[in-house]
């Protein structure tokens, strides 16, 4: 593989110590997800090639919405329990 290929990653957002029955602990909650969905998408682009901060653009997208989507938040989620604190970000397959 070349330099420039790499495996998906996946980095992990545990999110134990956020309340989500308040705004602020979602707010927190969407942060460390978008974080973590950069540098599973290997990190916002140095250079300014449109085509590739577009495909960055688009596999952190991606990769947030499915992370948080898996998030179960009250008020949005009414009557699901979470099991878990901790969420897995991948990579988007395309990128």
């Amino acid at each position: 593989a070349s330099s420039d290929e790499s495996p998906a990653r996946q980095v992990s957002v545990n999110y134990a110590d956020l309340d989500l029955n308040t705004a602020d602990g979602v707010t927190q909650l969407k942060a460390r997800i978008k974080t973590a969905a950069s540098a599973a998408c290997g990190g916002e682009p140095r250079g300014v090639d449109p085509t590739e901060r577009a495909i960055f653009k688009s596999c952190r997208n991606v990769a947030y919405r499915g992370a948080y989507g898996k998030i179960v938040v009250p008020g949005r989620d009414m009557g699901v329990q979470a099991a878990v604190n901790t969420v897995v970000v991948p990579s988007h397959p395309d990128n």
